[in-house]
């Protein structure tokens, strides 16, 4: 089952498209990487997947219990924490989940 899918994303600034017709499906274990010059839509793309902008066109799905953790290019960040900090503030609430769980019983 995915954990995301994407269906025909379309992004316009003004008159100039960003992004057209993109379909993409991530699935649990996936690893993905975007490469790309500068200007070309890959902040775009992230921002419309994590739900920071809305497409002109198409669909965003997450499946059900899952978020999307992002540090954005652009961070607001408190200058009193370290870089290290900041990023996992992003995961939080996924840290906290993990932190709180009980460590698998070993039978002998």
């Amino acid at each position: 089952m995915a954990v995301l899918r994407a269906k025909n994303l379309t992004k316009d600034y003004g008159n100039n498209r960003v992004i057209e017709s993109i379909t993409v499906q991530v699935n649990p274990g996936d690893k993905i990487g975007l490469v790309g010059n500068n200007g070309v839509g890959k902040t775009t793309l992230v921002e419309l997947l994590t739900g920071d902008l809305y497409p002109d066109q198409g669909t965003v799905n997450i499946s059900k219990g899952n978020r999307i953790g992002y540090l954005s290019q652009k961070p607001n960040i408190d200058s009193n924490n370290t870089l290290y900090e900041e990023m996992k503030l992003v995961f939080y609430e996924t840290t906290k989940i993990e932190s709180t769980k009980s460590p698998p019983q070993r039978y002998l």
